[in-house]
């Protein structure tokens, strides 16, 4: 029984004026295990090999718009010692992109897409998953400590908890009841003086 784990990742930022950046993130991972499955007397040997490779890039405007798109693709292979067991085999495809727009000093509106495609699961269950999420932000009070955010989940009401696990020698699809469409507002004061953030989306990582 062993597991070993790689991974590799790369990060670029581009400054082409005083004003617009772009940042490019490529990255690979891969792992491979061995172990030992008994089922109705059987034992076999098995090993999995998994491994994803993703790669997102950024946009910024003088911290005013920013965009950002990113692709992973994750695929997972088990064999088995034994002909009375299966190989299986898992492919899964993920997509994000996030928009954020600062709006003045005091208002920040942000919007994202995600996306999943289960290609392999069983008949009756999604195989692609859309959530569009979108909100404003509003900032007020001394130093702009008070954050009002008001956001709207699920837009299109697609969410689906939906997906498919490999364990040893079964697989097992889940659809499970998720959230929908609903509108969040929230409170947010800062305790502490965080000068220089910047409120709203998740992948504000420029350095410049």
């Amino acid at each position: 029984m062993f597991r070993w784990y790689i991974s590799t990742s790369f990060s670029k930022q581009y400054k082409f004026s005083n004003n617009w950046k772009l940042e490019i993130r490529p990255s690979i991972n891969y792992n491979i295990g061995r172990n030992f499955v008994i089922v109705n007397g059987v034992k076999s040997a098995s090993k999995t090999r998994s491994g994803d490779a993703s790669i997102s890039f950024s946009f910024n405007w003088n911290d005013i718009f920013e965009f950002s798109q990113d692709y992973m693709f994750n695929k997972s292979h088990t064999d088995y010692q034994s002909t009375k067991f299966r190989d299986l085999n898992v492919i899964t495809h993920y997509a994000n992109a996030e928009v954020v727009v600062r709006i003045r000093k005091n208002w920040v509106w942000e919007s994202t897409i995600n996306y999943r495609h289960n290609p392999q699961v069983s008949p009756g269950i999604a195989t692609d998953i859309f959530r569009w999420n979108s909100g404003v932000n509003f900032l007020f009070l001394k130093e702009q400590k008070g954050q009002l955010k008001l956001f709207l989940f699920d837009i299109l009401k697609q969410n689906s908890n939906s997906y498919r696990i490999v364990n040893e020698n079964y697989v097992q699809d889940v659809n499970a009841i998720a959230l929908t469409r609903y509108i969040m507002l929230t409170f947010t004061y800062n305790l502490r003086d965080f000068k220089g953030r910047k409120v709203g989306g998740s992948n504000s990582l420029f350095s410049f």
